[in-house]
């Protein structure tokens, strides 16, 4: 089913593509009715009737061991059962994706899943001695990257912030005890953005002095890790505080020309994956030499100038598809350019929950970033042609809006 910017809201029925889906369904069932007889017509339909009903039941059942195993989850107490947990959990979601195809499914159902593990990380946490009695509670556990855009799977490194409010110190062990915890239950937490790394937790006051003292130095290692802040979600969190912290990262970043401009020109450094004749560009040499690095010339530039753009036109979204929709709904973008920058986010996506359900339950391998172009069907890789073309547009119309926003910003 197409991607188009007709499609919004939660009911499927309302959406323009699956009012022509279904149009073109009938007809293609229509014209297999052409040479049948009536006896056969009608056995046709009761086949595909009854196949359609089949379907619909396994898509139910597979949801409901999926909500059953998030409430076991949530009240399981014991990391090494809610280690076997995540693994069910995940086997379940790379199956149903299996049915659908939806990245956009996939991914709603892991963000869930990852709030619900981030709590009992906390409550485990507050069981560790030395923190058991400390009535301080936690204020935000904030993650970054693609859980922060709303696009975790197992394969990803998790990366973690902490901020605490004025009304004390934060327990001191207790960034410890997150990590660990989630290094227990089989996930990865990232191994610098942590917060068991005192760079990576404080309270808002410690965070804007800062990230100020960062932004002012300028420092290329420095202004990576900043430009990361870009891209939050906050997994738990006191009312507000997620916000403030939140609001206070995009408004420095915005207002620093130079990390923008730093920001810039990475996005014009990064490969779109196609080379001069239009081929793909695949590793010469390595473990993966012939392979396709879907996350070096695809999604890592794709979500990039996404990002880029937000901040430089003064976006508030979070996740790269609802970036794209505020960028179409404050013209930022066009009509086109928005449905085709969908399409290649979905198209990508699709591909890399692909190569992870190949691979799992093996989430350490990193041959799970790597595409075999000679096994991709030719509709997929006509998909991601499509797509690594208009990344490159992208890329471009980020360099044009960029200058655009500073000669503006010098008058």
């Amino acid at each position: 089913m197409p991607i188009v910017i007709s499609s919004k809201g939660s009911d499927i029925n309302a959406w323009r593509p699956a009012a022509d889906f279904g149009v073109t369904f009938r007809r293609a069932l229509l014209d297999k009715t052409a040479t049948l007889t009536s006896a056969q017509a009608e056995t046709l339909f009761r086949d595909v009737g009854e196949e359609l009903e089949r379907r619909a039941h396994g898509h139910d059942a597979a949801l409901a061991g999926i909500r059953l195993l998030m409430e076991e989850a949530a009240t399981t107490t014991e990391p090494a059962r809610l280690g076997d947990v995540i693994r069910e959990f995940y086997g379940a979601c790379y199956a149903l994706f299996a049915r659908h195809r939806s990245a956009p499914a996939f991914y709603r159902i892991s963000e869930a899943f990852l709030a619900v593990v981030a709590r009992r990380a906390v409550d485990f946490a507050m069981t560790v001695p030395g923190l058991a009695n400390d009535t301080t509670p936690l204020s935000a556990l904030i993650t970054l990257g693609p859980a922060g855009r709303h696009e975790f799977s197992p394969y990803c490194r998790l990366q973690l912030v902490l901020v605490h409010d004025e009304a004390g110190p934060m327990p001191d062990g207790l960034g410890q005890a997150l990590h660990e915890f989630f290094e227990s239950v089989g996930l990865h937490p990232d191994t610098a953005i942590t917060p068991r790394n005192p760079g990576w937790c404080g309270t808002l006051v410690q965070w804007r002095q800062r990230l100020a003292d960062e932004l002012e130095e300028g420092a290329s290692v420095d202004l990576i890790d900043l430009l990361r802040l870009a891209d939050q979600t906050a997994l738990l969190a006191a009312e507000g505080l997620a916000g403030e912290f939140g609001a206070l990262c995009l408004s420095l970043l915005r207002n620093s020309p130079a990390t923008l401009a730093f920001l810039v020109t990475r996005i014009l450094g990064l490969s779109n994956g196609l080379g001069v004749m239009g081929g793909l560009r695949l590793e010469r040499s390595g473990p993966y030499r012939g392979r396709f690095a879907l996350l070096d010339h695809a999604l890592l530039p794709l979500t990039a100038s996404v990002t880029a753009l937000s901040l430089i036109t003064g976006g508030t979204a979070v996740g790269t598809p609802q970036r794209i929709r505020e960028l179409l709904a404050r013209r930022k973008l066009n009509v086109e350019q928005a449905e085709r920058l969908l399409e290649a986010w979905h198209t990508l996506n699709e591909l890399r929950l692909a190569r992870e359900r190949d691979l799992f339950p093996n989430w350490d391998d990193q041959a799970s970033l790597y595409l075999v172009p000679e096994t991709l069907p030719d509709a997929d890789m006509e998909r991601l042609r499509e797509a690594l073309e208009i990344v490159a547009i992208l890329q471009r119309h980020v360099a044009i809006t960029f200058s655009a926003w500073e000669e503006q910003a010098a008058c």
